[in-house]
């Protein structure tokens, strides 16, 4: 069989997107082996890689006659990346299949977004935390909130071990307080988490103005961080401009 097809699948999280993506690779090439190429960044997809991934899709295949490019985080994808790899998006070499992921179509050029098919998932949370994890981020946040200039800048410190941790712990600060908003906005029983009482306790001193403050700032920190500012520091501006509680 014949692939000249280029997809992107959006929604889910990136757990369920990925699990499509190497669903699809298999089964749209009706093969049990496919030569797959994975196209990852720890901070951004550049030029170079796709440059790279045009070189082996021009080569012959090795284990079947079909092969399968998987880009799960395209939205990682620079400009520059997005732009050289148009022409490949719209006219896939023969017997090659093309598959981005990435939680919206918002993250990618419109133009990207035109030459592929879209498959679109049931929306899903991109951060899952259990019990441990979530203990433990309601305790930085509880003592940030409360805690001395150096004290925050000591938590901050204890936190940014890499620059990995530092946007997990982003990432999930994030999804708490949103979780906060949400519960807010409602009531206690409606909220999804099992410790919502905890998590409203922690910033019912806190109005929801204040919350949406803290959470642009977490969005600007971790955009920083990802363009590579230097995370600690980051981290450390970001618990010093806490709102502090007495």
């Amino acid at each position: 069989m014949l692939i000249m097809q280029s997809i992107l699948i959006i929604g889910g999280n990136l757990t369920s997107r990925q699990e499509k993506a190497n669903q699809l690779s298999v089964v749209s090439c009706q093969l049990s082996v496919v030569d797959i190429l994975t196209v990852e960044g720890n901070n951004s997809i550049g030029i170079e890689q796709i440059r790279e991934l045009k070189q082996w899709i021009s080569r012959k295949p090795h284990s079947s006659q079909n092969k399968a490019v998987l880009i799960p985080q395209a939205e990682k994808l620079t400009l520059e990346a997005q732009n050289s790899l148009l022409k490949t998006l719209e006219e896939p070499p023969k017997n090659t299949l093309i598959i981005l992921t990435a939680p919206n179509e918002g993250f990618l050029l419109p133009t990207i977004v035109s030459r592929c098919k879209i498959i679109r998932l049931k929306p899903q949370s991109e951060i899952e935390i259990d019990k441990s994890t979530l203990s433990y981020t309601l305790d930085a946040t509880r003592y940030t909130l409360h805690a001395k200039p150096g004290e925050r800048i000591q938590k901050a410190q204890e936190i940014a071990k890499t620059r990995e941790k530092t946007i997990l712990f982003l990432d999930q600060l994030t999804f708490l307080l949103r979780e906060i908003l949400l519960a807010k906005a409602k009531s206690v029983k409606s909220s999804s988490l099992t410790q919502t009482q905890a998590i409203v306790s922690l910033c019912v001193n806190l109005s929801s103005k204040q919350i949406v403050e803290i959470i642009k700032s977490l969005l600007v920190t971790k955009k920083m961080i990802e363009k590579n500012v230097n995370f600690r520091l980051a981290l450390e501006n970001f618990f010093l401009d806490f709102p502090e509680m007495k």
